[in-house]
């Protein structure tokens, strides 16, 4: 399975995890949920749900390793899904981040 390690920082200030407009920075990307997008010095990456859910999963593990178990419980609650779809959106989301 591909490798992704997040490691994100509130925008606000002050905040432990989420700030106020519930935005995160990894790196030089702000990423805005609720939008369900990722930006980057003007340039805009649009997400679908399962995208974006596997982005906030590995955010909420603040740096931990997150199985493929707990990622497709995350993206798929209470459905029976193969690694492959997990393993193509870490994929995706590590081009993404590039």
């Amino acid at each position: 399975m591909p490798e992704l390690m997040i490691v994100s920082r509130p925008v606000a200030a002050g905040a432990r995890r989420k700030s106020l407009e519930g935005c995160y920075v990894i790196g030089e990307w702000i990423v805005v949920p609720e939008e369900r997008r990722i930006e980057k010095s003007g340039r805009v990456v649009g997400m679908n749900r399962e995208l974006m859910d596997a982005l906030l999963c590995l955010i909420d593990a603040e740096g931990e390793f997150v199985s493929l178990e707990r990622l497709k419980s995350r993206m798929w609650p209470n459905t029976f899904v193969s690694d492959e779809p997990a393993e193509f959106y870490i994929s995706t989301l590590k081009e993404a981040l590039e």
